[in-house]
């Protein structure tokens, strides 16, 4: 299953200029496999010294954990669910069913402040 993902113009470029200098077997879609993905991604990470850390620990971030979340933190601020959806390749109705809760609560803490009624709380 292929999805159809927005890219940033200089995150393409550079994706770009990697497929053209790497040298892939015939048939492969990917650059890199999972592996080497997740260990570039914590080399940027360390590298833009965004490391996180629990209980002393560096939290393992895997391109996984971050596409979660990019979408838990798109909720909470209140972004349109369609366009979080299309930005990651998902049905509305996926974003919504997994990530749904974080949703809810920022709407019932939006309708606690903006009642409909007056007198209303």
């Amino acid at each position: 299953v292929y999805r159809d993902i927005a890219i940033p113009k200089n995150a393409l470029n550079l994706l770009k200029m990697y497929l053209n200098t790497k040298k892939r077997k015939k048939g492969d879609v990917f650059p890199f496999g999972y592996k080497t993905a997740n260990r570039k991604l914590m080399y940027w990470i360390k590298k833009a010294e965004i490391l996180k850390f629990k209980n002393g620990v560096p939290v393992n971030f895997t391109w996984h954990k971050l596409r979660h979340t990019f979408v838990r933190l798109s909720a909470q601020a209140h972004r349109d669910p369609q366009a979080v959806a299309q930005q990651t390749g998902d049905k509305l109705t996926t974003v919504l069913k997994i990530y749904g809760t974080w949703e809810i609560s920022a709407m019932s803490k939006h309708f606690d402040e903006k009642p409909l009624l007056k007198g209303e709380s």
